[in-house]
Protein backbone atom coordinates (compact mmCIF):
# COMPACT_ATOMS: atom_id res chain seq x y z
CA UNK A 1 0.00 0.00 0.00
CA UNK A 2 1.17 3.51 -0.82
CA UNK A 3 2.32 5.70 1.83
CA UNK A 4 2.67 2.69 4.96
CA UNK A 5 5.38 1.43 6.21
CA UNK A 6 5.95 -1.98 8.39
CA UNK A 7 8.02 -2.25 10.96
CA UNK A 8 8.81 -5.52 12.55
CA UNK A 9 9.68 -5.40 16.89
CA UNK A 10 12.36 -8.17 17.03
CA UNK A 11 15.12 -7.08 19.93
CA UNK A 12 13.13 -9.66 22.51
CA UNK A 13 15.35 -13.02 23.65
CA UNK A 14 12.43 -15.05 24.49
CA UNK A 15 13.49 -16.11 28.09
CA UNK A 16 10.67 -18.07 28.41
CA UNK A 17 11.65 -20.75 25.85
CA UNK A 18 14.78 -21.22 27.19
CA UNK A 19 17.17 -23.43 26.21
CA UNK A 20 15.21 -23.36 22.85
CA UNK A 21 15.92 -19.19 22.88
CA UNK A 22 18.69 -18.14 24.03
CA UNK A 23 20.32 -14.59 23.70
CA UNK A 24 22.70 -15.75 20.94
CA UNK A 25 20.07 -17.07 18.73
CA UNK A 26 16.43 -16.04 20.65
CA UNK A 27 12.75 -17.61 19.14
CA UNK A 28 11.96 -15.19 16.42
CA UNK A 29 14.67 -16.62 14.51
CA UNK A 30 14.51 -19.67 15.10
CA UNK A 31 12.62 -22.44 12.69
CA UNK A 32 10.09 -23.69 15.86
CA UNK A 33 8.57 -26.27 13.21
CA UNK A 34 10.34 -28.61 10.89
CA UNK A 35 10.01 -27.64 7.72
CA UNK A 36 8.60 -23.97 8.62
CA UNK A 37 10.10 -20.60 7.79
CA UNK A 38 11.07 -19.14 11.14
CA UNK A 39 8.80 -16.93 12.96
CA UNK A 40 10.86 -13.96 11.55
CA UNK A 41 10.77 -14.83 8.16
CA UNK A 42 6.90 -15.04 8.48
CA UNK A 43 6.31 -11.64 9.67
CA UNK A 44 8.41 -10.49 7.03
CA UNK A 45 6.59 -12.01 4.39
CA UNK A 46 3.49 -10.87 5.98
CA UNK A 47 4.37 -7.13 6.02
CA UNK A 48 5.90 -7.42 2.55
CA UNK A 49 2.16 -8.45 1.55
CA UNK A 50 1.01 -5.25 3.15
CA UNK A 51 3.32 -2.58 1.96
CA UNK A 52 4.16 -3.80 -1.43
CA UNK A 53 7.93 -4.89 -1.59
CA UNK A 54 11.23 -5.35 1.17
CA UNK A 55 12.54 -1.86 0.89
CA UNK A 56 9.20 -0.63 2.91
CA UNK A 57 9.96 -3.04 5.54
CA UNK A 58 12.12 -1.84 8.27
CA UNK A 59 13.03 -4.07 11.92
CA UNK A 60 13.99 -2.50 15.52
CA UNK A 61 16.28 -4.93 16.95
CA UNK A 62 19.60 -5.88 19.36
CA UNK A 63 22.47 -4.93 17.02
CA UNK A 64 24.20 -8.76 17.61
CA UNK A 65 21.02 -9.66 15.62
CA UNK A 66 22.03 -8.15 12.75
CA UNK A 67 23.65 -10.90 11.15
CA UNK A 68 21.45 -13.31 12.27
CA UNK A 69 18.38 -11.05 10.12
CA UNK A 70 20.67 -11.13 6.90
CA UNK A 71 21.53 -14.82 7.07
CA UNK A 72 17.70 -15.42 7.83
CA UNK A 73 16.06 -13.26 5.19
CA UNK A 74 18.49 -12.05 2.18
CA UNK A 75 16.12 -10.13 0.91
CA UNK A 76 15.88 -7.86 4.23
CA UNK A 77 17.11 -4.16 2.98
CA UNK A 78 20.23 -3.82 5.30
CA UNK A 79 19.66 -0.36 5.42
CA UNK A 80 16.33 -0.37 7.40
CA UNK A 81 17.99 -2.88 10.26
CA UNK A 82 17.67 -0.05 13.04
CA UNK A 83 19.85 -1.46 16.16
CA UNK A 84 18.89 -0.23 19.18
CA UNK A 85 22.11 0.75 21.70
CA UNK A 86 20.24 -0.95 24.28
CA UNK A 87 17.22 -3.02 25.44
CA UNK A 88 14.24 -0.27 27.04
CA UNK A 89 11.50 -2.04 25.35
CA UNK A 90 8.18 -1.53 23.00
CA UNK A 91 7.50 1.93 23.30
CA UNK A 92 11.55 3.43 23.15
CA UNK A 93 11.73 1.33 20.41
CA UNK A 94 8.68 2.28 18.73
CA UNK A 95 9.87 5.95 18.63
CA UNK A 96 13.13 5.11 17.52
CA UNK A 97 11.47 3.39 13.90
CA UNK A 98 9.59 6.17 13.89
CA UNK A 99 12.04 8.93 13.88
CA UNK A 100 13.85 7.28 11.49
CA UNK A 101 11.11 6.14 9.31
CA UNK A 102 10.12 9.65 9.19
CA UNK A 103 13.47 10.82 8.33
CA UNK A 104 13.96 8.10 5.46
CA UNK A 105 10.58 8.34 4.31
CA UNK A 106 9.06 11.57 4.66
CA UNK A 107 6.17 10.84 1.81
CA UNK A 108 4.51 8.04 3.94
CA UNK A 109 2.05 8.95 6.04
CA UNK A 110 1.07 5.40 8.24
CA UNK A 111 2.60 2.78 10.00
CA UNK A 112 2.30 -0.67 10.95
CA UNK A 113 3.82 -2.17 13.94
CA UNK A 114 3.96 -6.07 14.34
CA UNK A 115 6.05 -8.11 16.60
CA UNK A 116 8.24 -10.69 15.09
CA UNK A 117 7.92 -13.80 17.33
CA UNK A 118 4.19 -14.75 16.50
CA UNK A 119 2.50 -17.49 15.09
CA UNK A 120 -0.40 -16.73 12.56
CA UNK A 121 -2.22 -19.59 10.60
CA UNK A 122 -3.75 -17.46 8.36
CA UNK A 123 -1.31 -14.88 7.28
CA UNK A 124 -3.91 -13.68 4.33
CA UNK A 125 -6.56 -12.28 7.06
CA UNK A 126 -4.20 -11.13 8.54
CA UNK A 127 -2.42 -8.89 5.88
CA UNK A 128 -6.20 -8.41 4.98
CA UNK A 129 -7.11 -6.66 8.38
CA UNK A 130 -3.87 -4.70 8.57
CA UNK A 131 -5.17 -3.69 4.96
CA UNK A 132 -8.39 -2.51 6.50
CA UNK A 133 -6.14 -0.35 9.39
CA UNK A 134 -4.59 1.16 7.11
CA UNK A 135 -7.60 2.56 6.16
CA UNK A 136 -8.72 3.40 8.85
CA UNK A 137 -6.08 5.43 10.36
CA UNK A 138 -6.24 7.34 7.39
CA UNK A 139 -9.85 8.06 7.50
CA UNK A 140 -10.30 8.61 11.39
CA UNK A 141 -7.13 9.95 12.54
CA UNK A 142 -6.75 7.64 14.92
CA UNK A 143 -4.46 4.48 16.04
CA UNK A 144 -5.99 0.78 15.09
CA UNK A 145 -4.91 -1.98 16.87
CA UNK A 146 -5.78 -5.53 15.61
CA UNK A 147 -8.03 -7.58 18.23
CA UNK A 148 -7.93 -11.28 18.17
CA UNK A 149 -11.22 -13.00 18.47
CA UNK A 150 -10.70 -14.90 21.11
CA UNK A 151 -11.48 -19.04 21.22
CA UNK A 152 -11.32 -20.01 25.02
CA UNK A 153 -10.88 -17.81 28.38
CA UNK A 154 -7.00 -17.78 27.98
CA UNK A 155 -5.39 -16.58 31.08
CA UNK A 156 -1.91 -15.58 29.91
CA UNK A 157 -3.19 -12.98 27.24
CA UNK A 158 -3.77 -9.03 27.59
CA UNK A 159 -7.82 -8.41 26.72
CA UNK A 160 -9.40 -5.32 24.54
CA UNK A 161 -12.74 -4.17 25.42
CA UNK A 162 -14.49 -2.60 22.82
CA UNK A 163 -17.24 -0.10 23.82
CA UNK A 164 -21.11 -1.21 23.48
CA UNK A 165 -22.81 0.24 20.33
CA UNK A 166 -19.73 0.39 18.20
CA UNK A 167 -20.76 -3.26 16.17
CA UNK A 168 -21.14 -2.79 12.38
CA UNK A 169 -19.01 0.17 11.85
CA UNK A 170 -15.23 -0.33 10.30
CA UNK A 171 -13.51 -0.14 13.12
CA UNK A 172 -14.97 -0.32 17.09
CA UNK A 173 -14.40 1.76 20.21
CA UNK A 174 -12.08 0.84 22.42
CA UNK A 175 -12.92 1.27 26.30
CA UNK A 176 -10.25 -0.48 28.05
CA UNK A 177 -7.12 -3.20 28.39
CA UNK A 178 -6.69 -5.43 30.64
CA UNK A 179 -3.69 -7.37 31.27
CA UNK A 180 -4.05 -11.34 32.19
CA UNK A 181 -6.80 -12.11 34.07
CA UNK A 182 -7.40 -14.62 36.26
CA UNK A 183 -9.67 -17.27 34.54
CA UNK A 184 -12.91 -16.31 35.86
CA UNK A 185 -12.64 -12.51 34.78
CA UNK A 186 -11.33 -14.53 31.41
CA UNK A 187 -14.49 -16.51 31.28
CA UNK A 188 -16.70 -13.57 31.77
CA UNK A 189 -14.38 -11.66 28.76
CA UNK A 190 -14.76 -14.80 26.53
CA UNK A 191 -19.09 -14.47 26.91
CA UNK A 192 -19.14 -10.86 26.56
CA UNK A 193 -18.27 -10.79 23.14
CA UNK A 194 -16.87 -7.78 23.24
CA UNK A 195 -13.20 -8.84 24.65
CA UNK A 196 -10.63 -9.55 22.55
CA UNK A 197 -7.00 -10.98 22.72
CA UNK A 198 -4.23 -7.96 22.56
CA UNK A 199 -1.71 -9.32 19.10
CA UNK A 200 0.48 -6.22 20.03
CA UNK A 201 0.10 -5.47 16.22
CA UNK A 202 -1.02 -1.45 15.34
CA UNK A 203 -1.68 1.00 12.76
CA UNK A 204 -0.54 4.69 13.61
CA UNK A 205 -1.23 7.56 11.38
CA UNK A 206 2.86 8.67 11.46
CA UNK A 207 2.19 11.95 12.58
CA UNK A 208 0.34 10.25 15.92
CA UNK A 209 3.02 8.35 17.12
CA UNK A 210 4.93 11.45 17.78
CA UNK A 211 1.52 13.38 19.72
CA UNK A 212 0.97 10.35 21.44
CA UNK A 213 4.08 10.02 23.25
CA UNK A 214 3.77 13.65 24.13
CA UNK A 215 0.52 13.74 25.33
CA UNK A 216 1.24 10.27 27.98
CA UNK A 217 5.21 9.77 27.64
CA UNK A 218 6.49 13.21 26.87
CA UNK A 219 10.27 12.07 27.85
CA UNK A 220 10.08 9.91 24.66
CA UNK A 221 8.66 12.35 22.91
CA UNK A 222 11.72 14.70 23.88
CA UNK A 223 13.82 12.21 22.21
CA UNK A 224 12.24 12.23 19.02
CA UNK A 225 12.16 15.73 18.97
CA UNK A 226 16.05 15.50 19.68
CA UNK A 227 16.25 12.56 16.90
CA UNK A 228 15.18 15.21 14.64
CA UNK A 229 16.36 18.43 15.02
CA UNK A 230 19.79 16.12 14.89
CA UNK A 231 18.80 14.88 11.53
CA UNK A 232 18.28 18.57 10.50
CA UNK A 233 21.56 19.21 10.59
CA UNK A 234 22.24 16.02 8.43
CA UNK A 235 23.96 14.16 11.93
CA UNK A 236 21.89 11.48 11.03
CA UNK A 237 22.79 9.52 7.35
CA UNK A 238 19.71 8.65 4.87
CA UNK A 239 20.64 5.38 4.08
CA UNK A 240 22.82 4.33 7.14
CA UNK A 241 21.84 0.81 9.64
CA UNK A 242 23.70 3.10 12.75
CA UNK A 243 21.64 6.24 12.86
CA UNK A 244 22.01 7.69 16.25
CA UNK A 245 25.32 9.80 16.86
CA UNK A 246 26.34 8.85 20.16
CA UNK A 247 24.97 11.70 22.00
CA UNK A 248 21.63 10.22 20.79
CA UNK A 249 22.84 6.87 21.64
CA UNK A 250 22.96 8.19 25.42
CA UNK A 251 19.77 9.85 25.76
CA UNK A 252 18.36 6.94 24.22
CA UNK A 253 20.24 4.84 26.95
CA UNK A 254 18.65 7.39 29.25
CA UNK A 255 14.73 6.80 28.20
CA UNK A 256 12.38 4.66 30.69
CA UNK A 257 12.12 0.77 30.21
CA UNK A 258 7.98 0.95 29.39
CA UNK A 259 6.17 -0.89 26.74
CA UNK A 260 3.95 0.46 24.11
CA UNK A 261 1.03 -0.72 25.77
CA UNK A 262 1.73 0.91 29.39
CA UNK A 263 3.49 3.98 27.65
CA UNK A 264 0.29 4.91 25.13
CA UNK A 265 -2.39 2.18 24.51
CA UNK A 266 -3.68 2.11 28.13
CA UNK A 267 -3.51 6.30 28.28
CA UNK A 268 -5.20 7.00 24.99
CA UNK A 269 -8.74 8.15 23.21
CA UNK A 270 -7.57 8.15 20.13
CA UNK A 271 -7.72 4.40 19.28
CA UNK A 272 -9.79 1.79 17.74
CA UNK A 273 -10.00 -1.61 16.57
CA UNK A 274 -10.69 -3.72 13.83
CA UNK A 275 -11.06 -7.53 14.71
CA UNK A 276 -9.20 -10.55 12.92
CA UNK A 277 -9.82 -13.94 12.91
CA UNK A 278 -6.01 -15.64 11.71
CA UNK A 279 -4.98 -18.32 13.78
CA UNK A 280 -2.86 -16.61 16.18
CA UNK A 281 -0.34 -17.41 18.89
CA UNK A 282 2.19 -15.39 20.67
CA UNK A 283 4.23 -18.40 21.49
CA UNK A 284 5.10 -16.68 24.55
CA UNK A 285 5.82 -20.17 26.31
CA UNK A 286 5.98 -24.22 25.91
CA UNK A 287 2.13 -24.21 26.44
CA UNK A 288 1.47 -21.88 23.87
CA UNK A 289 4.30 -23.46 21.05
CA UNK A 290 2.47 -26.99 21.82
CA UNK A 291 -0.88 -25.50 20.73
CA UNK A 292 0.48 -24.72 17.51
CA UNK A 293 2.81 -28.19 17.21
CA UNK A 294 -0.60 -29.97 18.07
CA UNK A 295 -2.58 -27.93 14.89
CA UNK A 296 0.35 -28.19 12.78
CA UNK A 297 2.15 -31.20 12.94
CA UNK A 298 -0.58 -33.36 15.23
CA UNK A 299 -0.19 -35.38 18.21
CA UNK A 300 -0.15 -38.94 19.50
CA UNK A 301 -3.35 -40.65 21.01
CA UNK A 302 -1.76 -39.89 24.75
CA UNK A 303 -1.15 -35.97 23.37
CA UNK A 304 2.17 -35.98 22.88
CA UNK A 305 3.67 -33.85 20.74
CA UNK A 306 7.46 -33.73 19.07
CA UNK A 307 9.50 -31.59 17.43
CA UNK A 308 12.62 -32.78 16.37
CA UNK A 309 15.86 -31.67 13.95
CA UNK A 310 17.20 -34.06 10.96
CA UNK A 311 18.98 -37.44 12.16
CA UNK A 312 17.22 -37.55 15.21
CA UNK A 313 15.30 -40.52 17.23
CA UNK A 314 12.27 -40.04 20.20
CA UNK A 315 11.02 -42.47 21.86
CA UNK A 316 7.76 -42.11 23.98
CA UNK A 317 6.70 -45.17 26.64
CA UNK A 318 3.96 -43.97 29.23
CA UNK A 319 4.06 -40.59 28.40
CA UNK A 320 0.89 -38.54 28.58
CA UNK A 321 0.49 -34.77 27.05
CA UNK A 322 4.55 -34.38 27.04
CA UNK A 323 6.10 -31.85 24.42
CA UNK A 324 9.78 -32.98 23.40
CA UNK A 325 11.94 -30.32 21.25
CA UNK A 326 14.97 -32.82 20.21
CA UNK A 327 16.92 -30.09 18.32
CA UNK A 328 20.59 -31.30 19.44
CA UNK A 329 21.67 -33.21 15.99
CA UNK A 330 21.47 -36.92 15.44
CA UNK A 331 20.60 -38.04 19.11
CA UNK A 332 18.43 -40.09 20.67
CA UNK A 333 16.03 -39.35 23.17
CA UNK A 334 13.82 -41.62 25.44
CA UNK A 335 10.80 -40.54 27.41
CA UNK A 336 9.25 -42.62 30.04
CA UNK A 337 6.63 -42.51 32.60
CA UNK A 338 6.33 -38.17 32.42
CA UNK A 339 3.01 -36.71 32.21
CA UNK A 340 2.14 -32.84 31.46
CA UNK A 341 5.87 -32.00 31.13
CA UNK A 342 8.07 -30.13 28.67
CA UNK A 343 11.64 -32.28 27.37
CA UNK A 344 14.17 -29.60 25.40
CA UNK A 345 17.58 -31.03 23.94
CA UNK A 346 18.98 -28.15 22.67
CA UNK A 347 22.58 -27.83 21.77
CA UNK A 348 24.64 -26.71 25.10
CA UNK A 349 21.78 -27.30 27.55
CA UNK A 350 18.57 -29.79 28.33
CA UNK A 351 15.44 -28.86 30.03
CA UNK A 352 12.68 -31.44 31.73
CA UNK A 353 10.04 -29.45 33.08
CA UNK A 354 7.05 -30.38 34.84
CA UNK A 355 3.12 -29.72 34.88
CA UNK A 356 3.13 -26.02 36.46
CA UNK A 357 6.68 -24.95 36.68
CA UNK A 358 6.45 -23.49 33.59
CA UNK A 359 6.82 -19.94 35.40
CA UNK A 360 9.97 -20.44 36.78
CA UNK A 361 11.84 -21.19 33.03
CA UNK A 362 13.08 -17.71 32.71
CA UNK A 363 14.89 -17.42 35.86
CA UNK A 364 16.12 -20.81 35.26
CA UNK A 365 17.56 -19.59 32.19
CA UNK A 366 19.37 -16.76 33.28
CA UNK A 367 20.73 -18.61 36.01
CA UNK A 368 22.19 -21.39 33.74
CA UNK A 369 23.01 -18.32 30.93
CA UNK A 370 25.17 -16.85 34.22
CA UNK A 371 26.61 -19.94 34.79
CA UNK A 372 28.60 -21.12 31.48
CA UNK A 373 31.59 -19.93 30.02
CA UNK A 374 30.23 -17.38 27.85
CA UNK A 375 31.94 -19.35 24.74
CA UNK A 376 28.74 -19.62 22.40
CA UNK A 377 27.54 -23.06 21.05
CA UNK A 378 25.96 -21.57 17.64
CA UNK A 379 26.68 -18.04 16.12
CA UNK A 380 25.82 -16.01 13.55
CA UNK A 381 27.81 -14.62 11.06
CA UNK A 382 27.36 -11.74 8.02
CA UNK A 383 28.61 -14.97 5.95
CA UNK A 384 26.98 -17.37 7.78
CA UNK A 385 26.72 -19.04 10.82
CA UNK A 386 28.83 -21.93 12.80
CA UNK A 387 28.24 -24.23 15.54
CA UNK A 388 30.35 -26.47 18.08
CA UNK A 389 30.02 -30.07 17.41
CA UNK A 390 32.72 -31.38 19.98
CA UNK A 391 34.88 -29.77 22.53
CA UNK A 392 37.54 -31.31 24.84
CA UNK A 393 40.87 -30.58 25.64
CA UNK A 394 42.98 -29.07 23.13
CA UNK A 395 40.88 -29.36 20.55
CA UNK A 396 37.20 -28.37 18.93
CA UNK A 397 35.43 -29.26 16.25
CA UNK A 398 32.62 -27.18 14.46
CA UNK A 399 30.28 -27.19 11.32
CA UNK A 400 30.52 -23.54 9.14
CA UNK A 401 27.91 -22.74 6.83
CA UNK A 402 29.05 -20.01 4.45
CA UNK A 403 25.98 -18.71 2.35
CA UNK A 404 26.37 -18.14 -1.44
CA UNK A 405 28.24 -15.17 -2.68
CA UNK A 406 29.69 -14.55 1.00
CA UNK A 407 33.80 -14.84 2.54
CA UNK A 408 35.17 -14.90 6.11
CA UNK A 409 37.22 -12.07 6.60
CA UNK A 410 41.07 -12.62 5.53
CA UNK A 411 42.31 -13.72 9.35
CA UNK A 412 45.22 -15.40 11.70
CA UNK A 413 45.42 -16.94 14.90
CA UNK A 414 48.18 -16.77 16.82
CA UNK A 415 46.94 -20.09 19.30
CA UNK A 416 45.57 -22.16 17.11
CA UNK A 417 45.51 -24.57 13.73
CA UNK A 418 42.70 -25.53 11.76
CA UNK A 419 41.63 -28.30 9.73
CA UNK A 420 38.86 -28.34 6.82
CA UNK A 421 36.81 -30.74 4.78
CA UNK A 422 34.45 -30.14 2.57
CA UNK A 423 31.25 -31.92 2.92
CA UNK A 424 28.65 -29.79 1.33
CA UNK A 425 29.40 -27.25 -2.20
CA UNK A 426 32.75 -26.11 -3.07
CA UNK A 427 34.80 -23.22 -1.25
CA UNK A 428 37.72 -21.09 -2.42
CA UNK A 429 40.34 -21.10 -0.09
CA UNK A 430 43.25 -18.60 0.72
CA UNK A 431 46.15 -19.20 2.70
CA UNK A 432 48.96 -17.32 3.19
CA UNK A 433 48.35 -15.56 -0.18
CA UNK A 434 48.02 -19.19 -1.97
CA UNK A 435 44.73 -19.68 -3.98
CA UNK A 436 43.19 -23.29 -4.48
CA UNK A 437 39.43 -24.82 -4.76
CA UNK A 438 37.93 -27.64 -2.00
CA UNK A 439 34.98 -29.54 -3.10
CA UNK A 440 33.30 -32.60 -1.18
CA UNK A 441 35.52 -34.40 0.73
CA UNK A 442 38.85 -32.18 -0.06
CA UNK A 443 40.79 -30.69 2.86
CA UNK A 444 43.21 -27.93 3.70
CA UNK A 445 45.28 -27.44 6.61
CA UNK A 446 46.21 -23.94 7.95
CA UNK A 447 49.01 -23.40 10.71
CA UNK A 448 48.76 -21.18 13.33
CA UNK A 449 49.55 -17.83 12.06
CA UNK A 450 48.74 -18.12 8.95
CA UNK A 451 46.44 -15.47 6.80
CA UNK A 452 43.69 -17.04 5.93
CA UNK A 453 40.28 -17.01 4.14
CA UNK A 454 37.39 -18.88 2.87
CA UNK A 455 35.02 -18.18 0.75
CA UNK A 456 31.63 -19.56 -1.32
CA UNK A 457 31.55 -18.03 -4.75
CA UNK A 458 29.11 -20.84 -5.78
CA UNK A 459 24.96 -20.49 -6.05
CA UNK A 460 24.53 -22.99 -3.09
CA UNK A 461 25.68 -23.46 0.46
CA UNK A 462 28.82 -24.26 1.47
CA UNK A 463 29.42 -26.16 4.57
CA UNK A 464 32.29 -27.53 6.59
CA UNK A 465 33.96 -29.16 9.50
CA UNK A 466 36.68 -27.42 10.91
CA UNK A 467 38.88 -29.24 13.41
CA UNK A 468 40.81 -26.74 15.99
CA UNK A 469 43.80 -27.74 17.86
CA UNK A 470 45.81 -25.52 20.14
CA UNK A 471 46.44 -23.87 23.45
CA UNK A 472 43.64 -21.12 23.26
CA UNK A 473 40.22 -22.20 21.44
CA UNK A 474 38.51 -18.80 22.44
CA UNK A 475 37.04 -16.58 19.65
CA UNK A 476 39.31 -13.75 20.61
CA UNK A 477 42.17 -15.57 19.28
CA UNK A 478 41.62 -13.75 15.74
CA UNK A 479 43.53 -11.08 14.22
CA UNK A 480 41.63 -9.29 11.15
CA UNK A 481 43.42 -8.27 7.97
CA UNK A 482 40.36 -7.32 5.56
CA UNK A 483 36.51 -8.07 5.78
CA UNK A 484 33.82 -7.30 3.64
CA UNK A 485 31.55 -6.10 6.66
CA UNK A 486 33.18 -3.60 8.33
CA UNK A 487 35.10 -5.88 11.38
CA UNK A 488 38.08 -4.70 10.95
CA UNK A 489 39.36 -2.03 13.30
Amino acid sequence: MDGCQAVIMAGGQGERLWPLSTLKHPKQFQRLLPGRPSPFEQAFERAVALVGSPGGVWTVTRRSYRDLIRAEVPRFVPANIIAEPCQRNTAPCLALAAATVARRRPHSDVLAVMPADHHVADPASLVAALRAAVIEARRTGAVICLGVRPTRAHTGYGYIEVAEGSEGEASLAVRRFTEKPGEPTAREFLASGRHFWNAGIFVWPLAQVRAEFARHAPEIAAFMDEYSDACSQDACPMDAAEPLSPELEARFNSLPDISLDYAVMERTDNIRLIPVECGWNDLGSFSALAEVMREALGADAAGNTVSAASGAAVTLEAAERVSVHALNGPRKVAVCGLKDAVVVDAPGALLVCGAGYEGRIKELGRKMERGESGEPVIDWRPWGMWETLARQGGFQVKRIRVLPGHRLSLQAHQHRAEHWVVTEGQVRVEVDGHLFQLSHGEHAFIPAGSQHRLSNAGSEEAVIIEVQLGDNLAEDDIIRFEDDYGRVP
